[in-house]
């Protein structure tokens, strides 16, 4: 019995601690992955589902929302809430108030796959930071205006990368056509 615990401590606990130290020796010298997070950024994927966010038409700077209320009605939450009132100049009806409590979303995005619109009118961003250093800070319904200013991010993050091919086949977030294919098709032609 003596002579096992011997070679236990003589032997098998040096060999553990060089196994342990040979692992340690080969990591040491790796390239470190790990991001100082207020100031770098992470990059999420393409297809992430963060924040919603409204859109507007870059040549109007009007809502693209025409007030369809499908993402209202589509939302297994029941969670958007939406206000419209008919306006001069504006396709479809206005949405006045707009409103989602994120408190119960799922974040499923299929109030944004549902969108009719050319450029999705509610899209779902790259943001997930919804944090506050105070609980009176933020709460978790997003008004219109949060709406606006997160959608107004996305598409400002979005635009440099415009025609990769990570923004093709997203149904979460469609650039407008561009004029000239629009006009094309409008017209008849091929697009």
């Amino acid at each position: 019995m003596a002579k096992q615990i011997l070679k236990i401590v003589v032997w098998e606990g040096p060999k553990s601690l060089l196994a342990g130290l040979r692992v340690t020796w080969r990591h040491l010298w790796r390239k470190k992955v790990t991001l100082q997070y207020p100031d770098a950024y992470p990059e999420v994927a393409p297809r992430f589902r963060g924040l919603h966010g409204l859109t507007k038409d870059p040549e109007t700077g009007d809502l693209n929302c025409i007030g369809c209320l499908s993402c209202a009605r589509i939302c297994p939450d029941g969670l958007i809430t939406i206000e419209t009132e008919k306006r001069e100049g504006h396709r479809g009806r206005y949405p006045v108030n707009f409103t989602i409590n994120l408190g119960p979303c799922c974040f499923c995005g299929l109030c944004s796959e549902v969108c009719p619109t050319p450029m999705k009118s509610l899209i779902l961003s790259s943001e997930f930071e919804w944090a506050a250093y105070q609980r009176d800070g933020r709460n978790l319904v997003l008004t219109k205006e949060d709406l606006i200013a997160i959608g107004e991010r996305e598409v400002a993050r979005r635009s440099p990368r415009r025609g990769q091919p990570e923004e093709e086949g997203n149904p979460y977030f469609q650039f407008a056509p561009a004029k000239k294919k629009r006009e094309r098709v409008q017209k008849g032609g091929k697009a």
